[in-house]
């Protein structure tokens, strides 16, 4: 902590020689202490409160401006060290100083061991001289072996504090600092990359990790369209159609179940558990592996027919035809040589009789009756069956037969006949209750009604205004749909169509083209990349310092032939002899020689040969390469350095202790 020392009047008298024409060298022989607190001053000419005067100290001038002073008292007397005073040889008190606090507290069973370091504004420190029997410690200076602490790396690159010794590694912090402030604008491996603040190292301000978090930029996690895996839903709108491509596509559901379409015969095959369960080929046949039910009821075909197929058609009005043997009746079978009669015992005649000449015949009122068949039919047969209204069935439409307009020519109508409007059509659907041209008020319209077990009824209705209309919902009268109506509506909503479409429609079309509106905003989507605004080219009119220009090129160069060229400039790499910098052409090396010996050398082997002896550090004195921050001795070089190799001794020849050697040596590479 620095205090101020005032030297007295009295003190700076003894320092003017007799002829008021310089100075005289004073000599301190003593320095007294006290306990007392005091303010010093300069008119002062005695310690106040003085408790003894000591012998046994030490001083040296260490600067120009500055002296060291070391005290020791090792007696058995007690006090409180506040102050102290020098005196000179002649009993003058030369200065003192005084402090509020204590300085030291000196017991019988101890030692006060005391060092000041003065610093003096107006008077030169060389004119004072020290006449004492104690041990010093004094500070470390250009000239002066002493202590001295090691400089931090703030102080090493600040370049400005003088009492404190520089190490390797402080040296190399500075150097690099200084190398960096130097190159600063040169961008190289070491200050590239992100947060460099290069510009070249942004995109539109934005570092490359910005941009390749897709998910970040979209909200989402966009689909692999090379194949994804879906942990929602996958909605679609009315519109919505996948366009599969590729020779046998096939959607799957899971591993063994998916629709699979073979493009060579044009079928949808249905596959369940890895095989196919049903197919549906171009012709519209649809075929089932297994069998097929409608409305929970099981489609009959010519696998499941015939009898005990539970088939409706297998039996007679739903029972089998085992309920209509009657077990009380014996059927009497005989031979005749005209025929074979089946008799009946209860009415005591034949039933049937098959006779050769006459075929089968049937007994009536015990007459027989001849029975029609394919060899007695046809026309002229009398068979009043032949014939439907006097008409052979060949004057009447078949579902399975040939179209022909002689066969379709009537009409078949439902109610009165009259021909009115489209009487001329083959099939006309009157309402009920007509009377003449007029509609009764009871009657209902015309209509076609289509049913199914358990469900409403649906209905195809014409009504008094003319109009044609469909209901799906028999309960429902809002449900009917007018098919002449200039407006149709769907569940509520008005159809669309080109009548009613265009500007002014009112039409909310959620897609063009089968798209969103956003699929055409997003035009740099569309086109694949970002297209440039031509207010904001760059040009040689806008280029240059200033422009803002993010630009992808440096002088027409990418960024990483700048790092290339300052990797070729500089570089640096150590070993355990050493560090080794390359700045360009030039090497520098630097290192330390622990502990050397005093009046010792050691040979110091460069990190790397150099390719000429190179050039040394000059710290203090010609041909010097080196300096040390130990208490006593001097580094030197000793003879001239190689290529390879220079020598370093600790020049000291008063046995103080061994010294740590720093050197550095330069060459062109």
């Amino acid at each position: 902590m620095s205090q101020t020392f005032i030297i007295t009047t009295a003190g700076r008298a003894a320092l003017v020689n007799a002829a008021n024409t310089g100075t005289n060298k004073v000599t301190i022989t003593h320095i007294g202490v006290t306990a007392s607190v005091f303010v010093a001053n300069a008119a002062m000419i005695a310690l106040p409160g003085e408790i003894k005067r000591l012998a046994t100290f030490g001083g040296l001038v260490v600067a120009d401006d500055i002296i060291h002073v070391t005290l020791n008292d090792e007696s058995a007397t007690n006090y409180t060290l506040r102050g102290f005073a020098l005196y000179l040889s002649d009993g003058t008190l030369f200065g003192l100083f005084g402090s509020p606090t204590p300085i030291a507290e000196k017991t019988a069973n101890s030692n006060v061991l005391m060092s000041a370091d003065i610093g003096f504004v107006d008077v030169a420190a060389a004119t004072i001289e020290f006449e004492g029997t104690g041990f010093l410690n004094p500070p470390a200076t250009e000239t002066v072996v002493g202590v001295l602490r090691l400089a931090t790396n703030a102080e090493a690159q600040a370049g400005v504090v003088a009492n404190a010794a520089i190490t390797p590694k402080t040296l190399w912090f500075a150097f690099s600092a200084w190398v960096a402030a130097q190159l600063s604008d040169v961008w190289r491996a070491s200050n590239d990359g992100s947060g460099s603040g290069m510009d070249a190292d942004l995109l539109d301000g934005q570092h490359g990790a910005y941009f390749s978090n897709i998910p970040a930029r979209l909200g989402y996690s966009p689909a692999n369209k090379a194949g994804d895996t879906f942990s929602g839903p996958i909605r679609r709108d009315a519109n919505f159609y996948a366009d599969i491509q590729g020779d046998n596509p096939v959607i799957s559901f899971d591993l063994n179940d998916y629709l699979y379409f073979n493009r060579v015969n044009n079928t949808y095959y249905f596959m369940i558990g890895g095989a196919s369960r049903a197919a549906l080929d171009a012709s519209g046949l649809f075929q089932s592996g297994g069998q097929m039910t409608a409305a929970g009821q099981t489609v009959w075909n010519a696998g499941n027919d015939g009898s005990g197929s539970g088939s409706d058609a297998d039996l007679l009005d739903g029972v089998q035809g085992s309920q209509f043997a009657r077990s009380d009746v014996d059927a009497q079978h005989a031979y005749r040589a005209k025929g074979v009669p089946l008799t009946d015992p209860s009415i005591g005649t034949g039933g049937l009789w098959c006779v050769s000449a006459t075929g089968l015949n049937v007994a009536r009122n015990s007459t027989f009756y001849r029975v029609w068949d394919a060899g007695n039919d046809g026309a002229g047969s009398g068979l009043d069956a032949d014939l439907l209204d006097g008409l052979q069935g060949d004057g009447y439409v078949r579902n399975n037969g040939v179209a022909s307009a002689a066969k379709s020519a009537g009409a078949i109508l439902a109610g009165h006949q009259a021909l009115q409007g489209f009487g001329s059509a083959p099939i006309q659907l009157r309402e009920v209750n007509y009377v003449g041209n007029v509609t009764n008020d009871a009657a209902y319209a015309p209509s076609i009604a289509f049913h199914w077990s358990g469900v409403a009824a649906a209905h195809l209705k014409m009504y008094a205004d003319g109009s044609l209309r469909a209901r799906t919902n028999n309960d429902d009268p809002g449900s009917y749909a007018p098919f002449y109506a200039a407006t149709m509506v769907s569940n509520g909503g008005i159809v669309w169509h080109a009548a009613n479409d265009g500007a002014g429609s009112g039409l909310d079309a959620d897609l063009l083209d089968g798209q969103d509106g956003s699929f055409y905003t997003n035009v740099p989507a569309r086109l694949g990349y970002t297209p440039a605004n031509v207010a904001d080219t760059w040009k040689p009119s806008n280029d240059g310092s200033g422009s803002g220009l993010d630009a992808d090129l440096l002088d027409g160069y990418q960024g990483q032939y700048f790092i290339d060229l300052i990797n070729s400039m500089f570089s640096a790499a150590s070993n355990a002899n050493g560090h080794v910098m390359r700045i360009g052409p030039w090497k520098i090396q630097i290192g330390i020689a622990m502990n050397v010996p005093a009046d010792q050398k050691r040979t110091i082997n460069f990190p790397e040969a150099f390719a000429a002896p190179p050039h040394w550090y000059n710290a203090s004195g010609i041909g010097r390469a080196v300096f040390n921050s130990a208490t006593e001795g001097q580094g030197e070089v000793e003879g001239t350095p190689t290529a390879n190799q220079m020598v370093v001794c600790n020049n000291n020849s008063n046995g103080n202790p061994a010294i740590n050697i720093s050197w550095i040596a330069i060459a062109y590479a």
